[in-house]
């Protein structure tokens, strides 16, 4: 390694330590060999799809275990195809020092001219040895291509110190003020007295007060003045002065607070010297006076519950077990002695689960099943499911599909830190239902279960005909004439288009009326000289036309081409309905004549760069920074012109050229 490629290395490293935390580099880490690794051949790299051959250094990164990027192999970019060895895990240590076997690889580069870290993506070869972005220990990979974006990485915190307003990806580096402080280290001050906040001192600011406080900058309304013909340190007899009040002061010179009875059992002590109390003739606090309290059974989980009683007797006896008590509905409670309203009628069941923020739940196991449906038993496919009622409606917490062996369904218990009720509680009735895949006929079964040391079996499903659950409206587009539960949930017959694939398609249709559409479009062949003519069925259609999916300013039914590329027209009809065509236009060779008709001269350059075209005037000149700045701009009308360097920083820009309307860019290099 040479003493360039050590300093470049040097001021890599110093980069990701300062403005990358949560990237490491070898010079973050100790670097480590762990004899098992993976071979990655590089044979071209390029930034924003321009060929390089130097001033960047590639890598491959893994997570660590403190879910931060860790650099598991590095190399530089060459003229040739290089090597790089991508490290494995080193077994023998407890922390995670290379790659697993399959993890995937995240690609960075970082340029040495421009000091800037660039995120990457690689191209694995076609043809054996083929390539894989999942690591495999003693692995040969070819990489035809590893791709660098030109994208800005740094700080996208707009209230961070050093928020970069050009960059597009977040580096973690931001950074922000000290408490009471400025970005540029000068103290906060919101009233702008001149005195900082953290140096304000609070307290009285009015001279005629008797607590005045020369040394306050900032007023804290603790002001107090002297009673109304009295000098400050003179004392008043404060005191209530009301003879209704229960602390009534017959010696007070000033009125203060006075203290009433706010209850029907609040009583004075008398006293007439302030020191005078409410007696609140409550003994158990309860806000009945002693003199009214009523016995009885005062707790509403009781049948013998008397919503009279002030005081508990002990005479509560029966617990109430609330439920539905209708044996016609749905969810009919056998044990339940007092109606909850919660009977269900009409039920709708969606199998439809979400999961909970708690990691608690109830687990059963099922290992042999046999559905009772005639001479049927459940088919693969099938779904199990339980459920539980909220707000009169049936909710799913847990289902599985039937697979054809032994599975187990968990589910959900409520979550203790929200206040709505999203699963099981201690006290849940579990509903469990079957879904057939072939008919989608839907069945509330019964469970048999057997218990062992932190396991529930269930060793059968049993199932009767006249369970069925399901819409029971003849007129309804999913009437089901086996249903003797109804679900609620009858749909209509919709009408319309139901293919995706049409322009006119009706997502919320169930029955096709046949009124689908649909529209074409292709490009012919080109044509040297002729424009690129679309053909379409499309009525009234608009052209948007697009160059290597950039946006043309043509919005005509004809293009005609200057570069070699990939044109593709987007063509919306009357009805807004799109269809796209593309041609991969190769033959105009444009792009090589004008490449070689504008030179460049010195490159690499010192002070400044001289460009020439052989035969058409150059109209402008535009210069750019690396990562797409607009530095310079010049209206240029001639064959030759000089572009000044004036105090720009070493590293690579790009020149761009309109000749003859055509644009043509050129890379150049100040050192």
């Amino acid at each position: 390694m040479n003493k360039g490629f050590l300093l470049s290395l040097i001021t890599l490293f110093s980069f990701f330590n300062t403005q990358a935390q949560d990237v490491y580099w070898p010079a973050d880490v100790s670097e480590i060999n762990t004899g098992a690794n993976s071979t990655y051949l590089i044979q071209s790299a390029n930034l924003d799809g321009a060929s390089i051959i130097y001033g960047y250094v590639l890598g491959a990164f893994f997570v660590n275990d403190e879910g931060n990027l860790q650099c598991g192999g590095f190399t530089n970019c060459g003229s040739s195809s290089v090597q790089l060895a991508v490290m494995a895990d080193d077994t023998t240590t407890e922390e995670k020092d290379g790659f697993y076997d399959g993890e995937e690889i995240t690609w960075l580069a970082y340029g040495t001219f421009a000091e800037q870290t660039y995120s990457a993506t690689v191209e694995f070869s076609q043809t054996p040895p083929f390539g894989s972005n999942s690591f495999s220990t003693n692995g040969l990979n070819i990489i035809t291509s590893f791709n660098i974006s030109s994208a800005v990485i740094g700080c996208m915190e707009a209230s961070a110190c050093n928020y970069n307003v050009n960059a597009t990806e977040d580096d973690g580096t931001c950074t922000y003020a000290q408490a009471n402080f400025n970005c540029d280290g000068s103290c906060i001050d919101i009233d702008g007295d001149l005195v900082c906040d953290i140096n304000e001192i609070l307290g009285c600011t009015d001279t005629s007060a008797c607590n005045y406080n020369v040394l306050a900058t900032e007023e804290d309304n603790t002001c107090t003045y002297a009673e109304p013909g009295l000098e400050c340190g003179e004392v008043a007899i404060i005191g209530c002065v009301d003879l209704l009040a229960c602390n009534y002061n017959e010696l007070a010179t000033v009125d203060g607070l006075c203290i009433y009875t706010t209850t029907e059992c609040g009583t004075c002590s008398g006293e007439v010297d302030g020191t005078g109390t409410v007696l609140l003739n409550d003994v158990d606090l309860d806000g009945v006076c002693d003199i009214d309290e009523i016995d009885g059974c005062t707790d509403s989980l009781y049948l013998e519950f008397a919503e009279i009683a002030t005081e508990d007797d002990g005479t509560c006896v029966t617990l109430v077990v609330a439920g539905c008590t209708d044996s016609m509905a749905f969810n009919y409670n056998t044990t339940a002695n007092t109606s909850d309203n919660s009977c269900l009628f009409d039920v709708v069941v969606d199998f439809t689960t979400t999961s909970t923020n708690t990691t608690q739940n109830y687990s059963v196991t099922i290992d042999t099943i046999t559905l009772t449906l005639g001479s049927e038993e459940i088919t693969e496919g099938d779904v199990i499911g339980g459920f539980h009622i909220v707000d009169g409606q049936l909710v799913c917490v847990g289902s599985t599909e039937w697979t054809g062996s032994d599975f187990s369904i968990n589910l959900w218990m409520d979550d203790p830190s929200t206040e709505e009720i999203d699963g099981l509680t201690d006290n849940s009735t579990i509903f469990w239902i079957v879904q057939q895949e072939e008919t989608m006929f839907t069945y509330l079964v019964d469970l048999s279960f057997i218990y062992a040391p932190g396991v529930t079996f269930v060793t059968q499903i049993t199932l009767n005909t006249t369970t069925v659950i399901g819409c029971m409206d003849p007129t309804a587009f999913n009437y089901n004439s086996n249903a003797f539960i109804n679900d609620g949930a009858c749909e209509e017959f919709i009408e319309g288009c139901t293919d995706e694939e049409a322009c006119n398609f009706n997502d919320t249709a169930n029955t096709e009326d046949n009124s689908c559409y649909y529209i074409s479009a292709s490009i012919p062949d080109f044509q040297s000289g002729q424009p690129l003519s679309p053909i379409t069925d499309a009525v009234n259609a608009t052209y948007v036309w697009f160059l290597n999916d950039v946006e043309q300013d043509e919005t005509s039914n004809e293009f005609t081409p200057y570069v070699n590329g990939i044109y593709m027209v987007l063509i919306t009809d009357e009805n807004g309905c799109t269809v796209s065509a593309s041609y991969n236009l190769e033959n105009i060779g444009l792009e090589e004549y004008l490449n070689d008709q504008v030179k460049l001269q010195p490159n690499p350059a010192v002070n400044y760069v001289e460009i020439n075209s052989s035969v058409n005037k150059i109209e402008t000149i535009k210069l750019f920074s690396i990562t797409g700045q607009l530095l310079q701009e010049h209206t240029v009308n001639a064959l030759q012109f000089k572009i000044e360097r004036n105090s720009l920083p070493n590293g690579i820009y790009f020149l761009q050229a309109i000749v003859n309307g055509n644009e043509v860019t050129k890379r150049v290099l100040f050192k």
